[in-house]
Formats: structure tokens, C-alpha cells, sequence
């Protein structure tokens, strides 16, 4: 985001997200499940978030200077042409990484929670302050 300087809107691509309570709270489900997990479990909110999404959240929560300045992706491209890993960072998110999976909420007894945008309000704070040291 640095190098962008800017929140790219448009991309699509869809992502699994899960906050660290709603985690907790699955972990603790299958701990105490009484018949064990069946298989693999891609353990995310059953809502995806899309790139633009994702990103405008973090901006916008985070109050970052350029929070309210948008670019599309190609303008996002060429503005990381220079900078390689921040280009692969990029390229990564505007590919979908979405792992449909409800069966955790299921086999377990619990609830996935709010969707990424409240629940990353709830920890932006937090996320503040790790990046002020």
C-alpha cells in the first residue's frame, strides 16, 4: 500500500478471511466436538472479501493518508513496476484465494461471527499500533 499510495478499486478476486476470535472459537469447537473432524477443514468466514474490499477496509480503518484516493489496476501495475515483491504482493490478491467451507460452522457448533469489515474494525486498533513501532 505504500508504494501505491492509493486503494485500488475494481479487483474481484475473492479472499477467505477469518478473525483471530472467531479462530479461537472454531479451535475450541473441534476440540470439544464430540465426534472428531472429518477430513480438512479450510477454517474462514463463509462470506469472501473481494480485493477492492479488503483493501478499502484496511485503508479506511487504519485512517491511512490516502485512504479516499483510488486507482484502477492497471494504473496499481504500473505504479509497482519498479518494486517486484510489492508487484507479486499485489498480483497475489488480485487472484481468487477462496476456500468454500461451511462445514466448520456446522460440525462444530459455532458461529463464523461478523463478516472481515466489522470484524477488522473490532481489531484496527490493535493493528495501529503494531505499525506506529
Amino acid at each position: 500500500m505504500r508504494y501505491l499510495s492509493a486503494g485500488p478499486v475494481g479487483c474481484d478476486a475473492r479472499h477467505s478471511m477469518i478473525d483471530v476470535q472467531t479462530l479461537g472459537r472454531a479451535l475450541l469447537g473441534a476440540a470439544l466436538a464430540p465426534v472428531g473432524p472429518a477430513g480438512v477443514y479450510h477454517v474462514n468466514h463463509p462470506e469472501p472479501v473481494t480485493c477492492s474490499q479488503l483493501l478499502s477496509t484496511v485503508l479506511t480503518e487504519l485512517d491511512l493518508p490516502w485512504a479516499r484516493t483510488e486507482i484502477g489496476l492497471d494504473e496499481a501495475r504500473a505504479r509497482l513496476a519498479d518494486v517486484p515483491y510489492a508487484k507479486h504482493h499485489f498480483e497475489m490478491l488480485t487472484v481468487d484465494h477462496w476456500f468454500a467451507d461451511d462445514r466448520v460452522w456446522r460440525d462444530f457448533g459455532c458461529a463464523p461471527g461478523p463478516d472481515f469489515p466489522a470484524a477488522f474494525a473490532g481489531h484496527a486498533s490493535w493493528y495501529r499500533q503494531f505499525l506506529s513501532r
